[in-house]
Parts: C-alpha cells; structure tokens; sequence
C-alpha cells in the first residue's frame, strides 16, 4: 500500500491508505485516525508541502523514522574500566534518579579532568523484574578518585551478543524484546546480565529519531 509523506519545516505527517496519519513535531510521535475528509485535503494539498511515495523506502527501512533493531552480531568484548554510580531502583522511577546519577559523575569526571573513553553506558546486573539492579556511568581510561556515590568499576570481558537500536528511548523495550527473542533463538547461554550504551542522544540530535543505542547482552 502506498505511502504519502508530507512535510513543512520540522513538521512530519505520514498518511497511509486507511487515512492514519503520523504526524512528527519536536521529536514526538502519535498515531490519529482522519475522519474528516477536508483535513485530509488540506494535509494533501498544502502548496509548502511535499509528497513522496515512501512504499518502497519504509520496505527497505531506509527512512530515518522508521530504522529499527539492526541485525545481532556475536563478538568478544574486552574489559571496560568505568566510574559509576550503582543503582537499585524502581521501574517507575528510573527517570528521575537516573538523570540525578548522570550530573552526580559528569561533575566528578570532569572536576578530575578523567580521560573518557565513550558514551553513557548502563551495566545491568540482573534482568529486571520489578526493578532495575545496574551501573550508570562512562568507560574511562585510567581510576578516578572515588567521591560519594561514584566509583570505579568495569564491565567485565566477555563473549557478547549486540544490536542497535535507531530510534527514540520508547522503543527501547520492544527492542529489547526483538533482541532477547533472537538471542534465545541462536542457542548461547546468556550470563543474566545486559548493557545499554547510549551512543547517540540528545547531546548529539534534536530528532529522536536519529538516536542510537547499542543493546548487548553478555554471554557464557
């Protein structure tokens, strides 16, 4: 089924055939069903608005919206010193302490000028059940002084599986899905613990389309 696409400025709206439209402004997504048959004119008719037919495009996921989870690698990951702050918290309030721990270490880091190596990066301990039980921080390239809640750490080496996600942290737990189904599929054990790195954000786009993050999860 065709697509149409049609764009003004940092305004993106996708109609389909059954008339459902995505509309993307500022990053955000949301899917609404056009009833009305004169927006559906205006939307297609705009004279500063453009149409593609993305059919072929969307197929082959080459639209910047719409990549997904790329294809798992196995690879064998070296050991990675990092200064971290260990966190065990709830799932509903990940966002709140986990933004508090990311200043807490960029104010140790840099006030010791420590070499980092990478981006953020999160170490899971444990699959998460009712709570998140992981390492937030940054790989680094020598110990920093410990300071309060941030300390050194590593992620050890180890056989791991990984993939990339291309799109915004609210996809992150359906890739992850999609990810564990194929590492169950491949036949490795898996050790129990994950990581998240955070290799392209906010810090680098406006578009949460374009952010990157690295899945692994690590291996017997």
């Amino acid at each position: 089924m065709a697509l149409e696409i049609v764009r003004l400025m940092r305004v993106v709206v996708v109609i389909d055939g059954s008339d459902n439209v995505l509309i993307r402004g500022k990053g955000a997504f949301r899917i609404t069903r056009v009833e009305d048959s004169l927006m559906l004119s205006f939307l297609r008719s705009v004279d500063m608005f453009w149409l593609v037919d993305l059919s072929q495009r969307f197929s082959a996921q080459k639209y910047r919206g719409w990549r997904m989870l790329s294809e798992p690698n196995v690879v064998d990951l070296p050991e990675v010193s990092t200064a971290t702050i260990h966190l065990t918290i709830p799932l509903t309030e990940m966002h709140v302490h986990m933004d508090a721990a990311i200043q807490e270490i960029l104010q140790v880091v840099m006030g010791q000028n420590a070499q980092v190596l990478g981006p953020l990066m999160a170490y899971h301990h444990r699959m998460p059940t009712d709570s998140f039980d992981f390492e937030i921080g940054f790989p680094i390239g020598a110990p920093i002084t410990e300071q309060g809640r941030v300390k050194n750490s590593i992620v050890p080496a180890s056989k791991a599986m990984t993939a990339s996600l291309t799109g915004p942290y609210e996809q992150l737990p359906d890739a992850w899905r999609q990810f564990m189904a194929r590492v169950d599929d491949s036949g490795h054990s898996k050790r129990g613990t994950f990581c998240e790195t955070y290799s392209r954000g906010p810090e680098s786009t406006t578009y949460p389309e374009e952010f990157r993050t690295d899945l692994t999860v690590f291996l017997l």
